[in-house]
């Protein structure tokens, strides 16, 4: 083989960046790795506008006159003030775990990315995440995600997600447009499915989330203890939505006595800034995990744990148990769904079974991977 044989071939990973989530950094490691374990050199191609430069100087910008509205006694702003001020610090030790993890980013705008040429780069993958969903509802920001920039022949997609269950009418031209851009289609949720034939005829494969095809021993190799404190035994409580008095009154069952960490309130700084490196450890390390978050439920599938997914109580994000349910029709797994009144834990799952549907879920993800990427 010669040196230019040998060479890495370069390839851009295109992915939501800039909102300091557990899945998000989480995801993009497990495909980074997955990506560099097929001799790649991974290139991250970030919008500017999700710098965390850009997110710091702003949100320092708002503290002074937030902090001046809180203390003049307007209730919002006190709670908005505490949690700008919490999100600093979490920020840092975010944005310092991923610079360790996933160094290689180029920052641009939706705009530039499209403009600019990109022939030294093999191919362009995009996924996992909701980078279908049009949060800026932006035209721009559906061609960029949708790699409009690449040409077709070297557009790969990776378990995407839409994060709605029906085509907003304003964009549905984009989205079949982007669709029928690539060879080959994937998802990560059996409703996507439906909807992308529905709109284009084509078939999406099914194919696990990043995380999932890493194994635990893999995972314990990005985990790190807590600089806090942690219980011998614990319950680990990740809520995205909201924790209602019915959802606080279950956790309580669930725990039995059990100390409880909660890493997403904002009251509880100390577990607050938990980073990803971190959270993978407590999810390694706990006796069972309450969760209305899909990876919350993906990293409990994947290490083998007790577990119990709620509906996320969250104004407009009613339609993200699809993907949760999904993963716990593909993998077997029932009765982990929190149902009105339940109080007891739910059993452990059958993980011989479990981790073998895993396994073959896997094995098929990566051939498709294999196939999108000629490797």
């Amino acid at each position: 083989m010669t040196a230019q044989q040998s060479r890495k071939r370069r390839i851009l990973l295109v992915t939501l960046y800039g909102s300091y989530n557990y899945g998000n950094l989480l995801q993009r490691y497990a495909l980074t790795r997955t990506l560099e374990g097929f001799s790649f050199e991974v290139a991250h191609l970030c919008c500017d506008d999700a710098s965390p430069l850009a997110a710091r100087v702003k949100a320092c910008l708002k503290l002074p006159v937030k902090y001046v509205l809180a203390l003049l006694g307007v209730g919002k702003f006190r709670r908005q003030f505490q949690q700008m001020k919490a999100d600093i610090p979490r920020a840092q030790r975010f944005t310092q775990w991923q610079d360790t993890f996933t160094p290689a980013k180029i920052f641009m705008s939706y705009s530039g990315a499209l403009k600019s040429q990109w022939d030294g780069y093999a191919l362009a993958v995009t996924g996992s995440d909701q980078v279908w969903h049009n949060w800026s509802k932006s035209p721009g920001e559906l061609a960029y995600y949708y790699l409009e920039f690449m040409p077709r022949g070297k557009r790969v997609c990776y378990a995407p997600s839409f994060g709605f269950s029906q085509f907003p009418q304003r964009d549905i031209e984009l989205h079949r447009k982007g669709l029928e851009g690539f060879g080959r289609l994937s998802c990560r949720e059996q409703e996507m499915q439906g909807m992308i034939r529905s709109l284009t005829g084509q078939n999406a494969e099914l194919v696990l989330d990043p995380t999932l095809l890493l194994t635990p021993e893999q995972w314990r190799e990005a985990s790190s203890k807590p600089e806090y404190p942690v219980p011998e035994r614990c319950v680990l409580c990740y809520f995205l939505g909201e924790i209602t008095p019915e959802y606080q009154r279950a956790i309580h069952d669930m725990a039995g006595g059990l100390p409880v960490i909660n890493i997403n309130d904002i009251d509880d700084i100390t577990h607050y800034v938990t980073h990803p490196g971190e959270f993978v450890y407590l999810v390694d390390r706990a006796d069972f995990v309450c969760t209305d978050s899909f990876h919350g439920t993906a990293f409990s599938v994947n290490f083998g744990k007790n577990f119990l997914a709620f509906r996320r109580s969250q104004a407009g994000m009613e339609d993200m148990f699809g993907r949760i349910e999904s993963i716990l029709d593909s993998t077997g797994i029932t009765g982990h769904v929190y149902e009105h009144g339940m109080t007891a834990r739910p059993d452990m799952p059958d993980y011989d079974s479990v981790d073998g549907k895993l396994e073959a879920l896997r094995e098929k993800s990566m051939k498709y991977l294999r196939e999108c990427l000629k490797v």
